[in-house]
């Protein structure tokens, strides 16, 4: 495995985390493999550990190049520059494609609470001309309408993976129900999980995610969830055919 970690701008504390296979010569990877750039959560305070190499670590075992980025966290996250900080790491995947063995048509960013939001403002937003929001403080201390992603879906927004638990306390499940009627309107593929268990943040749901007792008992106790991970491997593959 191709393991390292990369700086993104020489200004700023921002990170790329690489988990590439290195056997190359793997049968089906001919045309070189997809790729997962994971946002952990943390709301843009922080990044929760569960959710960055568990969860790569996870997806590099379906088959899957794949990537963790340190975004920008605290008092200087701001918008636009988070979602600039994303750009870079899809355009430096996408440079680095052939030697890294990697499709550059099938890059993915999967994220996770506040990696989803991110995830989510990238994909309805990066055909902005002008990307940039002045009146916007920092986003742990307040909301820029860029945030409410539904207004940006349109035809332009990739495919989308959603899956929630629906006990969720902190992001509310109509979030994901209003962006996949959305797509359904505009006949973008969509692929939408609700599981009726578990709770706020609970990563891959297998043993190198759990953080406490109680995650670990809401995995058992729901073994469903941890199986939005095939789905969602097997929903990007079927992306390529």
């Amino acid at each position: 495995m191709i393991h390292k970690r990369i700086k993104l701008f020489e200004d700023k504390e921002v990170y790329l985390t690489t988990y590439i296979h290195d056997n190359f010569g793997a049968y089906g990877t001919e045309n070189g493999r997809g790729a997962i750039i994971v946002l952990p959560g943390g709301a843009f305070a922080f990044l929760a550990p569960n959710e960055g190499e568990p969860v790569a670590v996870t997806f590099l075992q379906k088959g899957f190049n794949t990537f963790v980025l340190e975004y920008t966290v605290g008092d200087d996250c701001k918008y636009p520059d988070v979602l600039i900080e994303c750009s870079k790491a899809i355009q430096v995947v996408r440079d680095n494609a052939e030697s890294w063995n990697i499709d550059p048509h099938r890059i993915a960013l999967m994220g996770f609470s506040a990696g989803a939001c991110l995830s989510g403002v990238s994909a309805t937003q990066w055909n902005d001309p002008e990307f940039v929001n002045p009146g916007a403080s920092q986003f742990p201390k307040s909301c820029p309408p860029q945030l409410d992603m539904i207004h940006y879906v349109g035809e332009h927004v990739c495919p989308l993976f959603v899956w929630h638990n629906q006990k969720d306390r902190y992001v509310p499940v109509r979030n994901a129900l209003m962006i996949a009627e959305k797509m359904c309107e505009l006949k973008i593929p969509v692929e939408l999980h609700l599981y009726t268990g578990g709770e706020h943040g609970m990563s891959v749901a297998n043993e190198l995610s759990y953080r406490n007792k109680e995650e670990m008992r809401l995995s058992r106790e729901n073994p469903n969830i941890s199986l939005w991970v095939d789905m969602a491997a097997n929903w990007l593959k079927s992306l390529s055919v």
